[in-house]
């Protein structure tokens, strides 16, 4: 059986992949607040933009979910069962990529890959 499966969607696919970027995205710029050292804020906001933009989106998501759990494992209670599911978030694009609404799109094309 062979099927055909697009690196990077658009469409209603790419439009959700866009939305959980920002989302992801939105997550890291509100753990800067809970961060207890001042100097870890400035990367973690150049990875929220690297990831909203979908400029290496994959590692950009990754580091956002080590960012999720040490955080997480930081502040405890209910705000790290928070900042975990952020994580899986940050997760799940980091498995997706970042979908055909991004720089990642532009620079590397669309491609076709198929499954055999």
């Amino acid at each position: 059986m062979t099927r055909s499966l697009f690196q990077y969607p658009t469409g209603m696919v790419g439009m959700a992949l866009l939305l959980l970027r920002f989302s992801v995205a939105g997550a890291l710029v509100a753990a800067t607040t809970l961060v207890a050292m001042p100097w870890a804020v400035p990367p973690i906001l150049l990875i929220a933009v690297a990831v909203i933009l979908g400029i290496l989106t994959r590692a950009g998501a990754v580091c956002g979910v080590i960012v999720a759990m040490l955080i997480g494992a930081e502040v405890g209670g209910a705000l790290a069962v928070s900042a975990w599911l952020h994580g899986l978030a940050s997760l799940a694009l980091s498995m997706t990529g970042a979908g055909g609404y991004s720089i990642d799109a532009r620079l590397f094309g669309r491609t076709v890959l198929t499954l055999e």
